[in-house]
């Protein structure tokens, strides 16, 4: 990977070698992971970029054997500006698990979140609010063990769990564990989506405010988590919604997705918060 210069463009490429010759049905499997690797950098999906192989022949050097035309669905590509993407240069020390990432499908959910059309990248469609959830959702169990409550909820499973115990001791006629679902309803004992959200925001409050007031817009509370999380809710169960101020809340969710992957993928937080100010 590095960079190039001419009098009217700057360009990057990405550079993928193996050592030995690779089947030419993987060539799809590489193109979708430099693709969504571009689509994270640049925060949209309707990027556009030539692919091409190389072979290394005995005079050591790489030489071009064929161009990839691989078609894609976009009507147009996305055309944000130089100062508004990832620079590679940012991210090139974590290439390597960002691409791990990519391939096991771990970055997906930011990716689902990103527009693949410049007609509509200033909309929020209802899609993205449940897909904003899930996103969120699994920011926060990527590294739920550490949190703040989590301690909490481990101490919350053992009172249960001992409550259980005692009722079984006092009525020894009635198990609770064969004749009702107690155990699977312990097992599946979490924080609410709304208090996880609400957590991982005051992780990160002082970038997502300033991003929420560079941009014109209220900063998050626990109500607009709420209003936010009840459309999707208010959809999925009875079909009808309202938006409620749920429009004023993606932006700064979506900064905050982003905040909390870069923030997994091992960037200092200092350097997170310098590339999370400029791209929002």
């Amino acid at each position: 990977m590095t960079d190039g210069y001419n009098p009217a463009t700057l360009n990057s490429f990405v550079q993928l070698t193996f050592e030995n010759p690779q089947n030419l049905d993987k060539i799809e499997k590489y193109y979708l992971i430099v693709k969504k690797l571009i689509s994270l950098l640049n925060i949209a999906d309707n990027v556009c970029f030539d692919a091409y192989l190389s072979q290394r022949l005995p005079d050591e050097k790489l030489h071009r054997t064929a161009l990839c035309r691989i078609p894609d669905h976009y009507e147009n590509y996305s055309d944000r500006k130089i100062n508004r993407v990832v620079k590679l240069n940012e991210v090139v020390e974590y290439l390597p698990k960002l691409l791990e990432m990519i391939e096991k499908g771990e970055a997906d959910n930011l990716i689902y979140l990103l527009p693949d059309d410049n007609k509509s990248k200033d909309k929020m469609p209802l899609t993205n609010i449940q897909d904003m959830c899930s996103a969120l959702e699994i920011a926060y169990n990527r590294k739920s063990e550490y949190r703040k409550n989590a301690g909490l909820l481990k101490e919350l499973k053992k009172v249960i769990a001992k409550a259980v115990d005692e009722f079984k001791e006092n009525r020894p006629d009635f198990d609770p564990n064969t004749q009702t679902t107690v155990s699977s309803a312990f097992k599946y004992l979490d924080m609410t989506l709304k208090e996880k959200i609400t957590e991982l925001y005051r992780e990160n409050e002082e970038i997502i405010d300033f991003i929420a007031k560079k941009n014109g817009l209220p900063t998050l509370s626990e109500r607009a988590i709420k209003d936010f999380i009840d459309v999707r809710n208010s959809k999925t169960h009875s079909g009808k919604f309202e938006w409620k101020s749920t429009a004023e809340s993606y932006l700064p969710l979506l900064a905050l997705t982003y905040t909390a992957f870069f923030k997994d993928l091992g960037l200092p937080e200092g350097q997170v918060k310098g590339i999370i100010s400029r791209i929002f």
